[in-house]
């Protein structure tokens, strides 16, 4: 549980202390196909003196659930159905990047294990698919990132 917050809201911007937080959330949104990322999922938790941090909550629609099913997801750019409004594009763009620079830096021994144990809390025994597919989009998240950022610019 994270204390004192509030949803988003485009009015918090300017006392966000961790911008690039919002740039790394729209990362992973990119990667695991996140569809939702409304004011409801981003929380801005009030830290004092006029600063606050934010918070990215609420995977349950990511789309990468659905790799082994649906020969879509493995390549595929997020398109979001419900983005938060005035999420500042432009400044957290660069982070994001970033982001998926240190993503595409993962070893494959690495993801396989966060895929696992994600399974294992969710109570899904076969990840294979779901693996292979978190690691494909790994390797390609400059690409898978830069075309969501662009499919959001084009939203606004």
């Amino acid at each position: 549980m994270v204390p004192n917050v509030v949803h988003w809201a485009p009015i918090h911007i300017n006392n966000i202390q961790n911008p690039e937080g919002l740039g790394a959330m729209m990362a992973l949104d990119a990667l695991l196909l996140i569809p939702d990322r409304h004011e409801r999922n981003i929380l801005i938790q009030d830290t004092g003196r006029r600063t606050s941090r934010v918070w990215a909550i609420d995977h349950g629609q990511a789309l990468i659930s659905q790799a082994g099913k649906s020969p879509d997801v493995q390549g595929a750019i997020n398109e979001p159905h419900a983005l938060a409004r005035g999420i500042p594009v432009d400044l957290v763009g660069p982070s994001a990047m970033r982001t998926a620079i240190r993503a595409s830096k993962i070893r494959e021994s690495t993801l396989r294990a966060a895929v696992r144990a994600a399974g294992r809390f969710a109570g899904e025994k076969q990840t294979s698919a779901i693996e292979n597919c978190v690691i494909f989009r790994c390797q390609q998240a400059e690409m898978l990132v830069a075309g969501y950022l662009e499919t959001v610019r084009r939203r606004r």
